[in-house]
């Protein structure tokens, strides 16, 4: 009794469904292939994208603190602006920020000293950031191939409009003309 035996209807019936079974799995392997294959395909498209708006994003945001920094805080460029065209007014930065803007802690023309027919445009700047009533000096010597002559004030205090300072190199005392700030100024047309 080893053997099974089928009647011919019952075989071809399990044979077809057989063959059913068979080509529903191979049916269902490779389409979930395809699917996951497509899905993949699509996360790293998806991906893809997603970094890509990431970047964009970073991006934007980087530029745009740029040009804040760039609208509020002055640059060497608008310095050298102010030093070189005859057009723009001699006025200087204030150098603990003003409203929304960030200090500018570096040296700007400032003023000049003078004695008799004598002058030299004088350069400062604060001399630890932030607030502070100490500054460091120099004078440009345009005589002498534009030679910087640094000199201290008493005590590294700020010098003042009409005051006198005694500068050694030349030894010689100089009265100071001090320029006014570049202040924020009422616009009727805004």
């Amino acid at each position: 009794m080893d053997e099974v035996c089928f009647n011919r209807s019952h075989f071809n019936l399990y044979l077809v469904i057989l063959i059913i079974l068979f080509v529903f799995f191979v049916y269902i392997f490779f389409f979930n292939k395809t699917e996951t294959v497509a899905n993949v395909t699509t996360q790293k498209t998806s991906a893809s994208t997603t970094s890509r708006d990431l970047y964009n994003c970073q991006k934007d945001l980087q530029m745009c603190i740029l040009e804040a920094r760039r609208r509020t805080q002055p640059t060497p460029d608008i310095l050298l602006n102010r030093i070189y065209n005859p057009l723009v007014g001699p006025e200087r930065v204030y150098p603990g920020g003003r409203l929304n803007a960030r200090s500018y802690d570096e040296y700007q023309q400032i003023g000049f000293v003078d004695k008799n027919d004598e002058r030299y445009p004088l350069y400062g700047r604060p001399k630890y950031p932030g607030r502070t009533t100490k500054y460091e000096y120099y004078i440009i010597d345009e005589t002498r191939n534009r030679l910087k002559i640094p000199f201290k004030s008493r005590n590294d205090e700020e010098l003042y409009d009409g005051e006198s300072v005694f500068i050694d190199v030349l030894g010689d005392t100089f009265s100071i003309k001090i320029y006014d700030y570049d202040n924020v100024r009422y616009n009727p047309n805004f």
